[in-house]
């Protein structure tokens, strides 16, 4: 592996989506946000937002009190590393979680998400999510 730059693994997306579950338990949008790249793609049911910023916003309008929020959890339920060119370690992969939301008033939402993550001398960052 590159110096400097994370070892990509499912071990390593693992952490990924768990700090940001964190994140969004402690209501933190932009710590949430800070596992994107800034040039993400964020594809949901309602559209798809490009950028890091665009991202933030979007959550932001969709939660602007964060006692909305609710409770967050991620798993990884499939995982797949590729390498590129001559590269002997994984540059990128794309992973298979499972999400639950559940809200202040025990609404429960659920779904599945698709992530392409890309290792970088700033950590592991995601560069699509496809969420429904």
């Amino acid at each position: 592996m590159a110096r400097g730059i994370q070892e990509l693994n499912d071990k390593t997306v693992t952490a990924l989506i768990g700090r940001i579950a964190q994140a969004w338990n402690r209501q933190d949008l932009e710590g949430v946000c800070a596992a994107y790249a800034h040039d993400a793609v964020y594809i949901t049911n309602a559209g798809c937002v490009r950028g890091r910023e665009n991202i933030l916003a979007d959550y932001q309008s969709r939660y602007p009190d964060g006692s909305a929020m609710g409770s967050l959890s991620l798993k990884l339920t499939d995982f797949l590393s590729v390498r590129t060119g001559v590269q002997t370690e994984p540059c990128m992969a794309s992973a298979v979680l499972t999400w639950q939301l559940t809200l202040p008033n025990e609404q429960v939402h659920a779904g599945w998400s698709l992530i392409v993550v890309k290792a970088t001398p700033s950590g592991i960052l995601i560069t699509h999510d496809a969420s429904i």
